[in-house]
């Protein structure tokens, strides 16, 4: 039953009402709810198996029904309801979550068509409608958190704001090399710089000459003696 009902997506009393001569092994068909249906791998070979435990356990039972068990096995009468839900009992499935499930499975594969549920589940046109419309909103919910565009970021969180440019420093060329306009620690320390010149003026003092090359004077072959002029006579 629990193949029946995740594969086949078939009701539990439609499952109670099958007939063993709605099974035909060598065609691999079933018919459930008077639609023939093809049997897969996996129901195949449990059906294989049920036949044979139930020929095994039940030899000599005239019940016509698929599915018997100790009590119907003498009777002709099919399983009650209160015998299929104790298969699952206890546990967080049931058949019918695995009937929705299955019917849900089968939508989202063909894209919420809903001919193509009617024809393979036998549904109506109203339940057939309303799975359509559970999957086509489930497909549009994953398209949209699969898609950048509505990941939640705002314009602003992804896209680099390239207008606001950094300003680019005034330079001033002087002795020191390429430099800004902010004098350095050396320079405000010293009383006489003053914006935009970094040379420190040269100091003399009486009587000393300068030493350096580039303040002695250039001139022309030896430097002459002082000439001594003698007072006139009065």
């Amino acid at each position: 039953m629990v193949a029946l009902a995740g594969v086949h997506a078939a009701r539990a009393a439609d499952m109670l009402a099958l007939r063993l001569d709605d099974v035909d092994l060598g065609s691999r068909r079933i018919i459930i709810a008077g639609r023939a249906r093809l049997l897969d791998d996996l129901t195949h070979r449990l059906l294989l198996d049920w036949l044979c435990h139930r020929a095994a356990r039940w030899p000599d039972t005239a019940n016509p029904h698929l599915l018997v068990n100790h009590i119907t096995a003498t009777t002709t009468a099919p399983a009650s309801g209160q015998s299929a839900s104790l298969i699952l009992h206890r546990q967080a499935a049931t058949l019918e979550r695995l009937r929705i499930d299955r019917i849900l499975e089968e939508a989202l594969a063909c894209g919420g068509d809903l001919l193509h549920l009617a024809s393979v589940f036998g549904l109506d046109t109203k339940t057939a409608i309303r799975y359509a419309d559970s999957a086509r909103e489930l497909l549009t919910t994953t398209a949209e958190e699969q898609d950048p565009a509505h990941s939640g970021l705002k314009p602003s969180m992804v896209r680099e704001d390239l207008s606001v440019q950094p300003e680019a420093p005034s330079v001033r060329m002087n002795s020191g090399g390429i430099q800004g306009d902010r004098p350095s620690k050396r320079q405000r320390r010293n009383p006489h710089h003053r914006a935009g010149s970094s040379c420190r003026p040269a100091r003399l003092h009486p009587g000393h000459a300068p030493s350096h090359p580039d303040f002695l004077p250039r001139v022309s072959g030896s430097i002459p003696s002082p000439v001594t002029v003698d007072d006139p006579p009065i």
